[in-house]
């Protein structure tokens, strides 16, 4: 589970930072774009985009870059969320290790759908594999069951909530990657890697956020409005609020991942990755802020402090600078994606990583 944690750290740390370190993509026009075709008509891969396309089992799978013809995480390059559809359907079509599943609608009636990567047994056996966390996350319907026998056999669920924020966009341009990178591990320890978890990433916790986000930086690109904040909410009534309504359910997409996260899939964690301002620390990671909240059980406190220590420890290790502990953010909110979990017995884990102005410098 480390290993996945980590390198999934990794990916958040250094993308935001490669935004404006690079040369924009050759060949591609990027001026006056007005819609979301105009990157598929140009892919050179474009034909992978049919839906009856299928790779040979023999071939390796292509990467984002290969797939969409540029570069991903690139200065002044997006894909919105149709685009990121494609290349997971494409994923889910061609490699054994990725499920796609749609869970329900947003606001706007677009559907939303969450990425499951594990190895093909765990896959094969998904709604065992949930029946058994859910009896691992309510102590009331245990019964005779050998709960250390339990625990030994179980993978583990790691659920990952991605742009909740829409205008902090970097988390959904770099999944791909990651998922990428992932599958691409050599086979023997990919295998060990997919039989231990079970890894969960929203495509976006807020499709329809994205779309908005991603259109208005297409249509602003070239032009003096480039890299500003939309002009309105990209969450149809709550805005930047719709992270604050996990203790309510009021919006079509917070029904969705509660019920995700709390009647089905019972994930041990759940990470909610997020960007912050660019003008302080490159990074947070926990420890939180103290004084931690007394009404989080002492046990999901220690297991953030272990897992943020862990991941701090390796971003130190590894020479990173501008990384935070202990500060900026705390654990008295309740209404969050990443703090309700608290009181479903999960382990909340928050990242911030510094932003740019959307995709651009």
């Amino acid at each position: 589970m480390r290993t996945i944690f980590c390198l999934l750290i990794f990916f958040v740390f250094y993308i935001p930072l490669i935004y404006g370190d690079l040369e924009p993509a050759k060949n591609i026009k990027l001026h006056g774009i007005s819609n979301r075709d105009y990157y598929i008509k140009d892919v050179k891969l474009h034909n992978i985009l049919n839906s009856n396309y299928y790779l040979n089992k023999d071939v390796d799978l292509y990467s984002p870059e290969e797939f969409y013809g540029f570069p991903l995480t690139e200065d002044q390059i997006l894909v919105d969320y149709e685009q990121l559809l494609k290349y997971y359907q494409y994923l889910a079509k061609n490699s054994p290790y990725v499920k796609l599943e749609n869970v329900g609608y947003s606001t706007e009636d677009r559907k939303i759908y969450q990425v499951i990567i594990s190895s093909e047994d765990n896959l094969d056996n998904l709604g065992d594999i949930l029946e058994k966390q859910k009896i691992l996350s309510d102590p009331r319907i245990k019964g005779e069951i050998d709960i250390n026998e339990l625990i030994n056999s179980q993978p583990m669920v790691l659920f990952v909530g991605l742009s909740i924020h829409a205008n902090e966009i970097t988390s959904t341009q770099m999944a791909p990657n990651f998922i990428y990178k992932l599958l691409s591990i050599q086979d023997d320890y990919l295998k060990e890697i997919l039989d231990k978890i079970v890894l969960v990433f929203s495509v976006t916790i807020n499709p329809d956020g994205v779309d908005r986000v991603v259109h208005w930086y297409w249509n602003t690109l070239g032009t003096k409005a480039e890299g500003t904040t939309p002009p309105f909410l990209y969450q149809k009534y709550a805005g930047h609020d719709n992270n604050r309504d996990y203790f309510m359910n009021n919006l079509a997409e917070t029904r969705v991942w509660s019920e995700q996260l709390f009647k089905r899939l019972y994930p041990v964690i759940v990470y909610d990755i997020h960007e912050m301002g660019n003008t302080g620390p490159r990074f947070f990671v926990p420890p939180f802020d103290d004084p931690a909240n007394p009404e989080v059980h002492s046990t999901i406190i220690r297991d953030i402090q272990l897992i943020g220590g862990a991941v701090a420890s390796d971003l130190a290790y590894k020479n990173l600078e501008g990384v935070v502990t202990n500060g900026i953010y705390d654990m008295w909110w309740h209404g969050g994606l990443r703090p309700a979990p608290y009181y479903h017995n999960q382990i909340g884990i928050l990242t911030e990583a510094a932003r740019v102005n959307i995709a651009s410098p």
